[in-house]
């Protein structure tokens, strides 16, 4: 069985993995709490835009998210949805959690291929 996608012009596969960091490089993932909800929040939005997410994991000061199926999709639209959609509903919902904003403007991506992909889900 292969693990390229296809359609009717191409076949091939597309992921990305992203790190996103919080403002001023905040510890907030330190608590459970904030780490489960920010995972929920951002999941949301994958499935909104019809992403996989793979595999999702903390440090205290950032968070890491590795993405399938990103073929039909822009990258800036992506990080715009997740990071935006998380941002609110955390501050729509759970304000006494953190201090003013959620994420720091900048990102990092990298396209990801199979072999990656298969050593996260390991």
């Amino acid at each position: 069985m292969s693990r390229y996608q296809s359609s009717g012009h191409s076949v091939g596969e597309s992921n990305w993995h992203f790190q996103f960091t919080p403002a001023y490089r905040q510890n907030i993932f330190a608590d459970t709490l904030v780490r489960e909800l920010t995972t929920a929040y951002l999941v949301e939005a994958a499935q909104q835009l019809w992403l996989h997410v793979a595999a999702i994991n903390f440090g205290p000061d950032h968070v890491h998210m590795f993405l399938e199926e990103t073929r039909k999709v822009s990258l800036i639209a992506t990080v715009q949805k997740l990071k935006g959609y998380s941002s609110y509903m955390m501050r729509k919902r759970h304000r006494d959690l953190f201090s003013s904003q959620l994420w720091g403007e900048k990102f990092l991506f990298s396209v990801a291929g199979l072999m990656l992909c298969v050593k996260l889900k390991q």
